[in-house]
């Protein structure tokens, strides 16, 4: 399994101080996208199919087999303070292998789904195209088998 870093856009950290995102009761999904878009942390006004400047839902991996259109909601998600830090926290990903799944994943977009603009919070470089008709997709946050720190603040 291949250790992967979690990228936040910069626009996140904005919206933080405007109350769009409330990390722990939110809809926070996880979507597939092709390589026909390179997400950047500096992409501005990011959003999964809301309004704003790059949508990276035109991207997304044409749903099938165990991935959805919109992508997996994350599970277990909360924000609590954690000495110096405050971790946000969500379970693990896993989309099994089924035939009809996506052959062309090739980043994961984490966006806010409750936000009527859904914008993006963070991105995943999976390295390479994945085929999930033959390969599971696994994605630990922190290397955690459970749950684990999607990012800290601190």
């Amino acid at each position: 399994m291949a250790t992967v870093n979690v990228s936040v856009f910069n626009q996140f950290r904005a919206d933080l101080g405007n109350k769009i995102h409330d990390l722990d009761t939110d809809v926070i999904k996880l979507a597939l996208v092709t390589s026909a878009v390179v997400p950047s942390v500096g992409a501005a006004l990011p959003h999964f199919g809301g309004t704003g400047t790059v949508n990276y839902a035109t991207n997304e991996c044409t749903p099938g087999g165990n991935y959805t259109a919109g992508g997996v909601t994350l599970g277990s998600v909360d924000f609590v303070m954690s000495g110096a830090t405050v971790p946000w926290r969500a379970a693990k990903v896993l989309i099994a292998v089924n035939a009809s799944n996506p052959t062309d994943a090739r980043y994961a977009i984490i966006y806010n789904s409750s936000a009527a603009t859904k914008r993006c919070i963070a991105f995943i470089d999976l390295l390479s195209v994945r085929n999930l008709a033959v390969d599971p997709l696994e994605i630990r946050f922190d290397s955690v088998d459970g749950v684990g720190a999607i990012i800290d603040i601190a």
